[in-house]
């Protein structure tokens, strides 16, 4: 979810957009194979087009699946 992802210091994806709703925005970015992607980001800060960031995650957020079962494994 966009919420649980943020945008570090970083080259791997570009801002192509950013939607500026108060005290939130998502930011949409293209990755290095164009895959696209929205970050949630809150406060004053907006990022601009052009800009460029990493991606990072909170592991409490996360859910793995095995590849043959689809079981969840955490």
């Amino acid at each position: 979810r966009p919420e649980h992802l943020t945008l570090k210091p970083g080259t791997s994806h570009r801002v192509e957009l950013t939607e500026s709703l108060g005290g939130v925005s998502y930011v949409h970015l293209i990755g290095p194979d164009g895959e696209k992607i929205i970050v949630e980001k809150r406060g004053d800060h907006r990022s601009a087009l052009g800009d460029q960031g990493d991606l990072g995650v909170d592991p409490a957020h996360l859910y793995l699946f095995d590849a043959k079962s689809e079981l969840r494994l955490r």
